[in-house]
Formats: C-alpha cells, structure tokens, sequence
C-alpha cells in the first residue's frame, strides 16, 4: 500500500485526460446527487470540457497539461489537481488563479494526497507569485473544506441561492454578435459594408482605368 511518501505529483500526461474526465464526471454525479436543483446537466460538460482543454494549446495537443497534475503512486493513478489556465507558464501575467477540481482516487483516499496535490499548488504560488489562489467549496462538501482549511486557505466569502425550489436549467448558447444587434443596427452594418464596398469598388475601377490608358 503506498503511502504519501511513494507519491509523486507531475504534469498531467496526456494519456490520462481520458481518466480525468471520467473523475470530472463522478465528480459531478456526486454534486449532483446531493444538490440536483444547483447543478444543471450542461456543467457536466463543462466540468469534462476544462479538462480536455487543459491539454490544449489553441487546436495543438501538449503532450502534458501546463495547468492540470497528477499524483501518481508508482504507475497508478492516484488523483490530481485542475488550475484555471492563468496558472500556465505562457499566460499572461495575472496573479489569479482558480483551484477548479480536486480529485483523488477512491483506493487512495484518507492517505494525504488530497493534501499532497493542494502543497503542490501552494508551492507553485510562490514561486509563479499567484496573490490571489482560490477555490470554491460547496456548502456540504465537509471534506474539501477540512482540506483547504488545513492546507492555510481562509475563508473569503459566502454564496448564496435563491432555492431549493428554483431548479436549475441549462445554460442558453451566448448570442452571437449578429444576434447581439438590433434592427437599426442590423441595417446600419450592412449599409456600412455595402459602402465599403462600392468604394473599394469605385477605387478599383479609377486604378484599372489608368492603368489602361498607360498601355
């Protein structure tokens, strides 16, 4: 049985993304079941996007994430730890950073690992000089608060919802820019580019016509 001190935490390989998205959908299954009027089905995929995306550079797949980490207990798989993306080397310099997901594997609980995966990340706030690390934690969820607690994370505020009676729905697709305008405003653009268009047109015709009459 591995203990805290045969565990390594590492960059998350690529070949375990599948097995992270598979921990980002139990993690959602157990938020679910016990507030399903909070959670709408579309976090679900959300929650597996974030991760998919962790190993992403615009279309390019990394061969490990710079924002997502492992614990690994020899060769098994033990948990990891999901940072929002200013937590990336290449990002631009912003001292937030967000704790997205904690997860450890259920033959490695009550071992430290949760606590191994959160010192990882502290460390890398001092040394990436993160001023502002956070993570948020669900009323009931009794274990992650005795976890950041205990790892020097102090309460910064309180969320509350309207409910339980309110369910909650899926998200809508955000609006396109088209759908974003108006009437007027939908007639003043393609006015814009029909004027455009004429005089790039107009500009054209005056350069072809001298050019011709040179030749």
């Amino acid at each position: 049985m591995a203990g805290p001190e045969d565990v390594r935490i590492v960059p998350a390989p690529l070949a375990l993304r599948g097995k992270m998205s598979e921990c980002a959908r139990a993690t959602f299954a157990a938020h679910n079941a016990r507030q399903p009027f909070a959670f709408p089905q579309d976090r679900c995929a959300t929650a597996v996007r974030n991760v998919e995306l962790a190993f992403l550079d615009g279309r390019r797949e990394l061969p490990e994430s710079p924002n997502a980490f492992v614990a690994m207990a020899g060769e098994a798989f033990a948990g990891y730890v999901l940072l929002s993306a200013w937590a990336r080397p290449s990002a631009p310099p912003m001292p937030y950073v967000c704790i997205e997901d904690v997860y450890v594997a259920e033959d490695f609980r009550r071992r430290g690992i949760g606590t191994m995966l959160v010192d990882h990340v502290k460390r890398l706030a001092v040394e990436r000089d993160w001023d502002d690390l956070t993570a948020t934690v669900w009323d009931w969820n009794a274990g992650s608060e005795a976890l950041f607690r205990g790892s020097g994370f102090t309460r910064q505020s309180t969320t509350y919802r309207f409910g339980p009676d309110r369910q909650a729905r899926n998200h809508p697709d955000a609006p396109g820019f088209w759908q974003q305008l108006g009437l007027w405003d939908r007639v003043g653009a393609v006015a814009l580019c029909a004027f455009a268009f004429f005089g790039a047109f107009t500009a054209f015709r005056s350069l072809f016509d001298r050019v011709a009459g040179v030749f």
